[in-house]
């Protein structure tokens, strides 16, 4: 049952047990069982270590309930792992762990992974004081981002966090139900940072609101941008101050028409109460001067073919629909043209300045001359040419006035040519002043 081994050589004074050629100082043939005085010595008891096939893995048995409990050396050693008999695993924690896996340490380091052959290329993960989950990924002295969900060897070079959504729907899903709480709070504190940047093959970022309002004036929300700092440009120029939300199109990809920020509301009246809607809203308060809406455009370099527009609306379909609606003054500072019928409704009309304040070098027009000048003058009727000029929407019926080459015969600073990109016309509408 038990060899040792007394020849001369490297194997002298080997013991075998169960077999008679060790092959090492103490050679065990077959099954090592280990009991003490608080368990019994039958088979069933105590912890086994075998090799029960052949070329396997060596097995280790807890024949009793208890775990394996590993501890530092000394009779008041501490223990530091344990494994359960349920199969939980315990790493520094001196009670029974309550998941698979537990890691108790006094830092917030409590787990690294470290790539083979390179030990300053490491992942560390933990949890800290306040109980945030942390995961630093380093190479050398180089901050690396995380890579989630996908199989590349390094993540986007321009982020941390690299997450691919295939086969989901959401690359990141972020789910709260505390009260005016944030999903997702990116907080960056850099020069000329930004918290969120969305990149899209079709929608950069989307903002989605499904739920009650909660009443008292309060609303939901898609998207909702806030600027709450010092800023000191002092240019006069809006596109410098603070902005909510900023919305821009870089280079022109086809033939596609292009927009910073586009507003849609399709909602169907359905509910109780009088509902409209706005695709975009503005409210501007407690400034020297406020904007609810504030549009500037700037053309194509030496283009004079570009024609822009700070503020357009489009209004088509039916004759209910309006392209603009003032309610209130409407200052206009530059020249002013009708394409197609003015209508006055319910209101006292249009107002040119005409105070004898704001004018100076004035002569009054013998009247004879003023009555020849009136009679060069062509009243015409006619039509709009409305199948040529299908963009302008000009009305369809009968109309009367003068043309604009006639009055620039007698009146030529009555009369201004619009910078058009149509290569149809060259002078388009006149201006009559009072």
């Amino acid at each position: 049952r038990m060899t040792i081994l007394g020849t001369a050589g490297a194997t002298q004074g080997f013991v075998g047990i169960g077999t008679n050629a060790p092959q090492s100082p103490l050679h065990l043939h077959g099954t090592l069982q280990l009991t003490s005085a608080a368990t019994s010595a039958g088979s069933g008891d105590g912890l086994l270590i075998r090799n029960s096939v052949t070329g396997g893995p060596v097995d280790f048995v807890q024949q009793e309930t208890d775990a394996f409990r590993f501890f530092t050396p000394g009779s008041s050693g501490v223990q530091k792992m344990i494994i359960t008999s349920a199969g939980e695993v315990g790493i520094g924690t001196m009670s029974n762990p309550g998941n698979r896996c537990e890691i108790e340490s006094a830092n917030s380091i409590q787990l690294r992974l470290t790539y083979t052959g390179a030990s300053s290329y490491f992942t560390t993960l933990g949890t800290n004081t306040n109980g945030d989950f942390q995961i630093f990924a380093n190479k050398g002295a180089d901050e690396r981002g995380v890579v989630i969900g996908t199989n590349n060897s390094s993540p986007a070079a321009s982020g941390k966090l690299h997450v691919v959504g295939s086969p989901f729907t959401n690359g990141i899903y972020v789910s709260n139900t505390v009260t005016s709480s944030n999903g997702i709070l990116v907080e960056n504190t850099g020069t000329t940072s930004t918290s969120i940047y969305g990149k899209g093959k079709y929608v950069g970022l989307r903002g989605y609101a499904d739920g009650t309002a909660p009443g008292g004036g309060a609303s939901l929300k898609g998207v909702w941008g806030e600027a709450d700092g010092t800023n000191n440009s002092q240019t006069g120029d809006p596109a410098t101050g603070n902005m909510g939300v900023y919305g821009a199109v870089g280079t022109s990809q086809g033939t596609a028409d292009n927009s910073g920020v586009y507003g849609y509301v399709n909602a169907d009246g359905s509910g109780t109460g009088t509902k409209s809607n706005y695709g975009l809203f503005g409210k501007a308060i407690n400034g020297d001067n406020n904007y609810g809406v504030f549009g500037t455009v700037a053309g194509l370099t030496n283009d004079n073919n570009s024609t822009n527009y700070a503020i357009y609306g489009d209004a088509t379909a039916t004759n209910k629909n309006w392209a603009g609606y003032f309610n209130g003054h409407v200052k206009v500072t530059g020249d002013f043209t009708v394409v197609g019928t003015p209508y006055n409704i319910g209101g006292t009309g249009s107002w040119n300045t005409s105070d004898e304040l704001l004018k100076q070098n004035i002569e009054a027009i013998d009247g004879a001359k003023a009555i020849a000048w009136i009679n060069q003058l062509k009243p015409s009727s006619y039509y709009f040419d409305t199948l040529q000029f299908k963009e302008f929407h000009f009305p369809q019926e009968q109309q009367f006035g003068f043309i604009a080459q006639d009055v620039e015969q007698i009146f030529p600073n009555m009369v201004r040519k619009l910078a058009i990109s149509d290569p149809r016309c060259s002078k388009f509408f006149f201006k009559l002043r009072k």
